[in-house]
């Protein structure tokens, strides 16, 4: 659609219809307090966004805003006067720039916005400086190899932290290898635990800041999977979750490291399979059952069992907070929540094609759609509909976040073809980290560095975030 040129605050009825440009103090500078270059939004009447760009001029305090609002016009704009004179009739590509007719598309001096100049070593492509030779982008003000810079592999900022940078992905480090079948994960300031649940049925830490072997926390367990830690003040250390074999040994266990195992929490069926904990309470999935339990991991007398949640198909990963437990039913096809003491279930997605991991922040659930390649985003209560962040993925795993970024494995088809990767919690670019994993599976994040597990490359990896 073509653009229309208004001035800020002014009603103009064009081809019939009725146009209003920007308006309202949180789009519009007050009266004198006109910032040059300033973006704002178009307030259009057919709540379209503006396709177009604003230009808040300083000399005259002039804001003129190019939307398009899905109206039918000619090829040029209307324009309006300002205190030093008319301005020039542009067509509805171009914008006013110190008096003069530019498209902000390919003008280099003006790329995006008036002002915005492009550095020579750059060239105004699309609306954005975009650096001519291809596999590089233009960070920190020169065009960089991303493929092979060791600070911004792959992308703008992404520091490999002295490992090399080889096709735009940093080379991994092995924390661990020939670990018998590595599955819960979590990281806290010092260590990174994790379980082996195959014929091992250990739980294993091993120190961050050296190359130190890794240490037996716990063995003799009943198929340990999920790992979490705790840091309640009646009990600190790290906690798994035994699914348990034919209706025995399934529980939730914690270890005061170095100290001895102690049940926590009992489970009278297997396969007890997620958990997550939050202050005192350890919440987790009974898959063989359909069910969401919790429980307060510092009692006296394992009594504090609590059946939240049942009739569920399968269900697959968890996350909660102080009020709400999240869950994803994989064969359901949904991501549902329930009260943190119990309640009834609501659907916050459904339809979706095998859901996996799911995380959540102060607003949103995260999580990862297996066959439909998809890692998504929901407002908690449902009330909206989801958000896409990233596509075309190889059957997303498990997921993490941090305070910019959701990070998830791609558990691949086969022994060569799973990544780890990382994209802006609204969506945006997506970062490999770590490429040709064997079947990379849990995932976790502290303020440098992801690491992950690979079930069958049997190994405990880390890389810069």
């Amino acid at each position: 659609m073509p653009n229309i040129f208004l001035k800020a605050g002014v009603l103009v009825a064009f081809s019939g219809v009725l146009i209003q440009a920007c308006s309202g103090s949180d789009t519009v500078p007050a009266a004198g307090g006109c910032i040059a270059n300033q973006p704002i939004v178009c307030d259009c009447p057919s709540g379209k966004a503006s396709n177009g760009l604003t230009v808040c001029k300083p000399d005259d305090s002039t804001v003129y805003v190019s939307c398009d609002c899905g109206v039918s016009t000619t090829t040029t704009t209307s324009t309006s006067s300002s205190s030093s004179g008319m301005q020039p009739t542009c067509k509805a590509t171009e914008i006013v720039c110190t008096g003069k007719c530019v498209n902000p598309m390919n003008d280099d001096a003006n790329c995006g916005m008036c002002a915005t100049k492009c550095p020579k070593v750059t060239a105004c492509l699309a609306g954005s400086c975009q650096c001519l030779l291809a596999g590089q982008k233009y960070c920190g003000g020169d065009c960089l190899d991303v493929s092979a810079d060791e600070a911004n592999c792959g992308g703008c900022g992404h520091d490999c932290k002295g490992a090399a940078c080889l096709g735009g992905v940093c080379t991994p480090t092995k924390l661990a290898a020939n670990q018998d079948a590595p599955f819960g994960l979590a990281v806290d300031k010092d260590y990174v635990y994790w379980s082996s649940a195959g014929v091992t049925n250990s739980i294993f830490r091993k120190k961050l800041a050296d190359a130190t072997a890794p240490q037996l926390v716990a063995m003799n367990q009943k198929l340990p999977h999920d790992v979490a830690l705790a840091t309640d003040a009646k009990f600190t250390g790290v906690l798994w979750a035994n699914a348990g074999l034919a209706d025995q040994g399934a529980a939730i266990v914690g270890a005061k490291v170095p100290l001895m195992p102690v049940t926590l929490a009992t489970s009278m069926k297997d396969t007890v399979y997620a958990m997550v904990v939050v202050g005192s309470k350890v919440f987790w999935l009974n898959q063989k059952m359909g069910e969401v339990w919790s429980a307060d991991f510092t009692a006296t007398v394992d009594t504090t069992n609590l059946k939240l949640a049942a009739s569920l198909s399968l269900p697959w990963d968890i996350a909660a907070n102080a009020a709400f437990v999240y869950y994803s039913s994989y064969n359901g096809g949904d991501i549902r929540r329930v009260g943190s003491s119990g309640g009834i279930q609501k659907v916050l997605v459904k339809g979706l094609g095998n859901p996996t991991g799911i995380a959540i922040d102060a607003t949103y659930v995260y999580y990862a759609t297996e066959n439909a390649g998809e890692i998504a985003r929901v407002i908690q209560d449902g009330s909206k509909p989801p958000e896409s962040i990233a596509t075309n993925q190889l059957k997303p795993a498990q997921v993490a976040l941090d305070a910019e970024f959701v990070y998830w494995t791609n558990y691949g088809t086969s022994d060569t073809d799973g990544s780890v990767a990382k994209a802006p919690l609204a969506g945006g670019d997506v970062i490999v980290l770590a490429a040709a994993q064997n079947k990379p599976y849990q995932i976790a994040v502290d303020e440098a560095f992801v690491y992950w597990t690979t079930l069958d490359g049997k190994t405990i990896m880390k890389a810069p975030k």
